[in-house]
């Protein structure tokens, strides 16, 4: 990785699934992840999509 590089990754999470993860509750659907797997495939298109 360049120096100084920095990615980030965000994803939406509904409300209602918040909320239920505070609570302690099974929320009422599951999220769609990222596995490492898949992040490390975007980073080398990013850092390959980088222009010198």
């Amino acid at each position: 990785m360049p120096p100084g590089l920095v990615i980030v990754h965000l994803r939406a999470v509904p409300d209602d699934i918040v909320l239920a993860r505070s609570q302690g509750v099974q929320p009422p659907a599951t999220i769609d992840s990222v596995s490492p797997q898949q992040f490390v495939k975007v980073v080398r298109a990013v850092l390959a999509a980088r222009r010198p």
